[in-house]
């Protein structure tokens, strides 16, 4: 998996995807709204991306993200989207070293009354809210995950690359019986803020991939999961739109949202 990503990176429509959409990152970081009030447009953001995260496995998106989940099913879950959004927070210096730690730390969060906790699944029963379908036999999990956690340490390889590629897989193996796409949907914004990126998170990613809706993020990792040049452009193109989205959608917040200055 690792030497065959080089010759991705190399690909001239992948590059100049992750290009244009790092610039436009860049542009972002520079928000000076977001760096003078950064203590309050922080927590906003960070709800936003934890409800956007639940909505793709079927929780409600609400119009305000300040609002509390309410106590349903759809409530819990979108409750622990927020609650591994807002842990990342503390985990990013953690990840940058040992990213196992981290997921096993943000599954323990999302499965507080599991026994299994923490530990990836030592069988192929997994949860499928995006009915996927085929999972990674359990026996090959373990492989594939220190496979990934080589790929993350690769400084060589671009940060937005390998975010794409971390959260693909991720929901691919899907290494955990439940909650493995809303640990594999928040890892990009891990991936960025341990390499210095978007360290406030401030690009939404997980917001930006609940803007391009459920039916063409399946889509996207359906076109990853063919293990094509031409699936693999289409799942990389469709990851950059999901943090372009969120980070345009942050710059017009910042301009209609004037109660979240100081």
């Amino acid at each position: 998996m690792h030497q065959a990503l080089f010759s991705l990176v190399n690909d001239v429509e992948i590059a100049e995807s992750c290009s244009q959409t790092l610039k436009r990152i860049d542009q972002l970081l520079w928000n000076r709204t977001l760096l003078r009030n950064a203590s309050t447009w922080d927590p906003y953001l960070r709800r936003m991306s934890g409800y956007g995260n639940a909505a793709l496995d079927g929780a409600l998106m609400p119009v305000d993200p300040l609002v509390e989940p309410d106590s349903s099913p759809m409530g819990d879950l979108a409750n622990k989207g927020l609650m591994i959004t807002a842990e990342t927070v503390v985990q990013t210096s953690i990840f940058a070293r040992t990213p196992l730690q981290v997921w096993a730390r943000l599954h323990s969060m999302i499965e507080a009354e599991n026994s299994e906790r923490g530990r990836p699944r030592h069988s192929d029963v997994v949860e499928d809210p995006l009915h996927i379908g085929d999972v990674v036999p359990h026996e090959f999990v373990e492989g594939r995950l220190n496979s990934l956690v080589e790929v993350i340490q690769d400084a060589q390889l671009p940060t937005l690359f390998t975010a794409a590629i971390a959260h693909a897989e991720l929901a691919t193996v899907r290494p955990f019986t439940r909650g493995s796409y809303l640990i594999a949907r928040v890892t990009p914004r891990l991936v960025m803020a341990s390499r210095e990126l978007d360290e406030h998170g401030w690009t939404i990613p997980e917001f930006g991939m609940h803007l391009l809706g459920r039916a063409s993020y399946v889509r996207a990792l359906g076109a990853y999961r063919s293990g094509t040049l031409t699936g693999m452009r289409e799942w990389i193109d469709w990851h950059n739109s999901a943090l372009l989205r969120g980070a345009l959608t942050c710059e017009e917040l910042t301009k209609t949202q004037p109660v979240l200055e100081n």
